[in-house]
């Protein structure tokens, strides 16, 4: 018969009186530093005030493609949206009349509204025309928004008084 007897120490203590500890050799040797007086500097701090940004530069390119109906001999309502690039999708509501359109149109957008005005009279020939705008104001990002660009203009008017109009901007 095979027995196994395991061997179990109990810890010790050890005397450390044969044991010499080198912090008690003797004092380190004190090194001195000379002093050194550094300056006192004071320093205030201050803030420039940021300059207002400026104003975004919006560019319309697209078209807004609009549907109504005639109100009156020449007059229209219409409305309508479509991608004007940075912008994003744009929608207009317009009363016109064809024989002196509006000297201003609002695009209401994601983002806010902008608020063109012509700078040149439209040019109409036919069923169409032409005309240059200036961004004259807005709400929301486009609050100080400027900018300017082309905008023509080609309506349709079909049987039952309905209206196409579309904007297209460069």
């Amino acid at each position: 018969m095979n027995v196994k007897l395991s061997r179990r120490r109990r810890p010790e203590l050890e005397t450390l009186e044969s044991v010499t500890l080198l912090s008690t050799l003797g004092p380190a040797p004190a090194v001195h530093a000379p002093a050194v007086h550094a300056p006192v500097v004071h320093v205030e701090a201050t803030r420039k005030p940021t300059p207002p940004a400026a104003p975004p530069v919006v560019a319309l390119h697209g078209t807004i493609h609009t549907t109504g109906k005639l109100t009156g001999p020449s007059t229209v309502s219409v409305s309508g949206s479509g991608n004007l690039g940075s912008v994003g999708t744009a929608s207009v509501k317009l009363t016109a009349n064809l024989a002196s359109p509006p000297s201003s149109v609002t695009l209401s957008a994601r983002k806010g509204r902008l608020i063109l005005a012509e700078s040149t009279p439209l040019l109409i020939s036919g069923n169409g025309g032409s005309t240059t705008y200036t961004i004259v104001g807005g709400t929301g990002s486009y609050a100080h928004a400027t900018g300017s660009g082309t905008v023509s203009a080609l309506y349709s008017i079909a049987k039952g008084n309905k209206v196409t109009l579309n904007l297209r901007f460069a």
